[in-house]
């Protein structure tokens, strides 16, 4: 998955792309930013992870809902 034009993201209440790319990380999905967005690999399974949310609820958000993911069979 590619997310561009997004570039307005680093500039809120934290970097959004860097916020969100590291959250991603943590969950052992491979992810690469670029300028404006990210490219998404993805991964077979997650694996628990400890989140910084930098103080953006967003980001907080995301992880909490990401770490309820589970195995689609």
């Amino acid at each position: 998955m590619y997310s561009c034009a997004a570039g307005d993201l680093r500039a809120k209440e934290s970097d959004g792309i860097a916020s969100t790319a590291a959250m991603l990380r943590a969950f052992g999905v491979k992810v690469t930013e670029t300028e404006d967005g990210m490219v998404i690999e993805g991964a077979s399974r997650l694996r628990p992870a400890r989140v910084d949310s930098h103080g953006d609820r967003r980001i907080a958000m995301t992880g909490a809902s990401t770490s309820w993911a589970r195995p689609v069979a």
